[in-house]
């Protein structure tokens, strides 16, 4: 991963927030997995900010995580 990096401590919650989903039958998808690594959280791609600031994401990097998420190729669900 290249860029300015920050310490990560947004896996802290990861698997309390698996649990969670699994027990209301819902997908968790967190951020961490596509913005960090074991140890740190990328806030730029060459030269795109990906933070506005540290906690919100600019457009480029919100479409730098729906890419990495994958979800441009699923399906809408639409909520019964």
């Amino acid at each position: 991963m290249g860029g300015v990096r920050t310490v990560s401590t947004s896996r802290s919650c990861a698997p309390m927030l698996s649990r969670l989903g699994r027990k209301a039958d819902v997908e968790v998808l967190l951020p961490a997995d596509v913005l960090c690594d074991d140890t740190e959280c990328r806030t730029h791609d060459g030269d795109t900010l990906l933070y506005v600031d540290n906690g919100h994401l600019t457009r480029e990097g919100a479409r730098y995580l729906v890419d990495g998420l994958g979800l441009r190729e699923r399906p809408q669900r639409v909520a019964d």
